[in-house]
């Protein structure tokens, strides 16, 4: 459980896990990594970083997800990566699902 671990152990795992995201954390400066289409010649994943000041009322909160839901309505990002089927992510999650209940 995080509350029972260091500080240290804490941002090693969080610096591991999101690595762009993380220096936002640690500033508590609110952040978004937004999906935006994909490399033309590498096929790779592209995506933007949104990051606000911290402003009273959650005011940067607001402006990036206001700006992300434009980004997602100017080119929708899929559900799903591509080579993988919408019916065997959907039939994962009901195992999961079903294991979680059993």
């Amino acid at each position: 459980m995080w509350s029972e671990r260091s500080w240290f152990a804490n941002l090693a795992s969080n610096i591991r896990y999101a690595p762009y995201q993380s220096t936002w954390n640690l500033l508590d400066w609110p952040a978004a990594n937004v999906p935006a289409g994909w490399h033309r010649v590498d096929g790779v994943p592209l995506g933007v970083q949104i990051v606000a000041p911290p402003q009273p009322n959650a005011a940067g909160e607001k402006l990036i997800l206001s700006l992300a839901l434009q980004l997602e309505r100017i080119r929708p990002w899929p559900r799903v990566a591509p080579g993988f089927s919408t019916e065997s992510t959907e039939s994962t999650g009901r195992r999961r699902r079903k294991a979680a209940s059993d």
